[in-house]
């Protein structure tokens, strides 16, 4: 694999992976949702190795909003256990991750990369309902959707190459099991969990219709200074790297949120022996216009979730 393609990698893993645990949430014990009633996150990326040092190479943009549609009911057992009255909402939660390259990107490697991930997910239970993907590198693009049956406890993943509409897409079919949330919706249940240095959990999160064990230790209390001025952090160790892992090398990431009621996310760090990736926050909105803007737009057309066959509609 090339440098540049290891190092998109990289990228993709933050845009994919940045904050997700797969323990399911006691809804009855989370506080209000910090991201309420909508929220936008924009962030950049450094790249460091040898005499490469902190070159912007990627943006990345995180949205979170709430739909007026009431969500579908799902059998889980989170769902017999609500959250209290001002942790409700009205309809389904909308989750949006884009990455894209910086112009540096393309000069140091010579292709540009867009990666974006949408997932629906239930406000209560916090179950993800579907997920979409569309990732484009260079000249390669791919789209896929994820549409999980809680009912039939089964998630039918489908994979496109919409340069050739007439190739046949790949298909998988497993069980849910325990992993209730994707890679993106899980970020945002770890933003309502209490985190006390030595904690450690395993994340199960389903991705392209498998279920991977993520090991996630709250590592130490940390004063940062951020756009948000110098703010107390809690840093995260995530084990995404590894034989088995998201990230199959070797390499390390760690995760800063801040500690009050916010929970917002505002560095991360991943590191292996392609350099270290170093992901700050650069800007936060809770316009509601700007929220709007960032998950419309989807280049991945998909089948809803009360759709009776993942299959159908995209192979049509």
């Amino acid at each position: 694999m090339r440098t540049g393609e290891l190092l998109l990698l990289l990228c993709l893993t933050f845009a994919n992976c940045q904050s997700a645990i797969g323990q399911r949430a006691n809804m009855d014990e989370r506080r209000a949702l910090p991201f309420l009633p909508q929220e936008q996150l924009v962030y950049e990326g450094e790249f460091s190795k040898l005499i490469l040092r902190n070159i912007n190479i990627a943006e990345f943009r995180f949205a979170a909003r709430f739909d007026d549609a009431p969500p579908p009911a799902i059998n889980t057992r989170e769902a017999a256990n609500p959250p209290s009255k001002c942790q409700r909402a009205p309809g389904l939660l909308r989750l949006t991750g884009e990455a894209r390259a910086d112009g540096w990107f393309h000069k140091l490697f010579g292709i540009n990369f867009r990666y974006r991930i949408e997932s629906k997910v239930d406000p209560e239970s916090f179950a993800v309902l579907e997920t979409r993907r569309y990732d484009e590198q260079g000249s390669r693009v791919r789209v896929d959707c994820a549409v999980f049956d809680r009912q039939r406890d089964q998630v039918t993943w489908i994979e496109k190459d919409p340069k050739h509409p007439a190739q046949r897409p790949n298909t998988i079919t497993s069980q849910i099991g325990d992993a209730l949330y994707d890679i993106l919706s899980a970020i945002y249940v770890l933003r309502t969990k209490p985190l006390a240095p030595g904690a450690q959990f395993e994340m199960i999160i389903s991705d392209a219709g498998h279920p991977y064990h993520v090991p996630v230790k709250v590592a130490e209390i940390k004063r940062l200074k951020t756009i948000l001025g110098e703010v107390e952090t809690v840093r995260l160790e995530v084990g995404i790297f590894g034989e088995n892992g998201l990230v199959r090398r070797d390499g390390r990431m760690s995760l800063w949120m801040t500690t009050d009621p916010k929970r917002i996310p505002v560095r991360a760090e991943l590191s292996s022996d392609l350099g270290t990736l170093s992901i700050k926050l650069k800007r936060i909105s809770y316009d509601p216009q700007a929220v709007a803007a960032e998950v419309q737009g989807s280049p991945v057309e998909c089948m809803g979730a009360e759709s009776d066959s993942a299959a159908a509609r995209l192979k049509d």
